[in-house]
């Protein structure tokens, strides 16, 4: 990664290697946040989405409300 691009726009400039990594990296984590949904039960959205073609944020979010709603189950 290198500092700005020398024009004053304060953008980042990413060789494609580290792009590749970071994508890779990403990849890795929303693999990891499908495996625990799909423990949980969850193996399609309600809107009839595969879990793959979910953001990373969107997982994330699925799977706090997932975790959300079993621990309340317990709880009654």
């Amino acid at each position: 990664m290198t500092g700005c691009n020398g024009n004053g726009s304060g953008v980042i400039r990413m060789s494609k290697s580290f792009k590749s990594y970071l994508r890779e990296a990403i990849e890795r984590v929303k693999d990891k946040r499908i495996e625990q949904l799909i423990e949980l039960g969850r193996v399609k959205m309600e809107d009839g989405r595969q879990l793959y073609e979910l953001t990373l944020s969107e997982l994330d979010h699925e799977y706090r409300c997932m975790k959300e709603m079993r621990r309340r189950s317990r709880c009654s």
